[in-house]
């Protein structure tokens, strides 16, 4: 069906009480570009019973477009608040990792100690009794030099012996 400019707004007004189905989106936009050329005043067109005010398309693209970085901006905040929240809670917990894990090295350090103290404290023991013994010893083997002219020949000879054994370095030996 030929469409003149003459005919124009009839034109425009059918296809939006069409639906947008009187063609395709390019003869529905050119009917509404047609309208506007012909009647230029009369911006609102009836479509479905509703009324829709025509603005210029460029309108239409930059208010779509700041529907859309509004939408991204908001999705944005929305993840860095929940990468935020995130990231508050795994510091925390790895601040507590890490108090634990410096409470157990601690506690273990603490048993480590003990249990070398009470090592040390047994070598400790062994070595005053064994210096005690080599004390007593050396008195007892002292009193016996100091004995030795009622000794026997048997009993000097043992005495040499221990003498002998007494003071002979555990590396000569």
């Amino acid at each position: 069906m030929p469409r003149t400019i003459q005919g124009g707004e009839k034109v425009a007004e059918e296809a939006w009480d069409q639906g947008g189905t009187g063609g395709s989106s390019e003869t529905d936009t050119q009917s509404c570009q047609m309208y506007r050329r012909v009647n230029p005043m009369k911006p609102v067109v009836k479509a479905r019973k509703k009324e829709v005010k025509h603005t210029c398309p460029r309108n239409d693209v930059l208010s779509s477009l700041r529907k859309v970085r509004e939408k991204d901006l908001h999705r944005t905040t929305v993840s860095l608040q929940r990468c935020e929240n995130n990231l508050s809670t795994q510091l925390d917990d790895s601040e507590k990792r890490l108090k634990k894990a410096f409470e157990e090295v601690r506690r273990q350090l603490h048993e480590r100690e003990l249990v070398l103290l009470n090592d040390f404290n047994d070598i400790k023991r062994q070595t005053e009794s064994l210096i005690d013994t080599r004390i007593k010893t050396a008195s007892e083997l002292k009193m016996k030099i100091a004995k030795a002219n009622s000794l026997s020949e048997q009993e000097l000879l043992e005495l040499r012996a221990s003498l002998k054994h007494f003071v002979v370095r555990p590396e000569d030996r």
